[in-house]
């Protein structure tokens, strides 16, 4: 199984897909060893999104898939902070 995925940034959407999975893939993700997804993909490839909450910035998430032949996929991220504000304001 393979995973693709762009890097996590804090109070952004992770978006990534399960490549490869046999059957009824389990996905867990954890962050912060806290379980905040966990669903079956029943036709991979899977693709799951969800926001990474702000002001998790140097956390490390966890992407677990495991196929129903048994096979498992890890991967580990560090979720990225983000530098000040997007957009703004100008005056003349």
């Amino acid at each position: 199984m393979e995973l693709d995925a762009k890097p996590p940034v804090e109070g952004r959407n992770f978006r990534f897909t399960i490549l490869g999975g046999i059957g009824v893939t389990r996905i867990t993700v954890r962050l912060s060893g806290k379980v905040v997804h966990d669903s079956d993909c029943a036709d991979p490839p899977c693709h799951e999104e969800m926001r990474m909450p702000q002001g998790v910035g140097g956390a490390e998430l966890v992407v677990i898939a495991r196929d129903s032949t048994g096979k498992v996929l890890e991967r580990k991220f560090i979720v990225g902070k983000t530098e000040g504000q997007a957009g703004g304001a100008m005056s003349a």
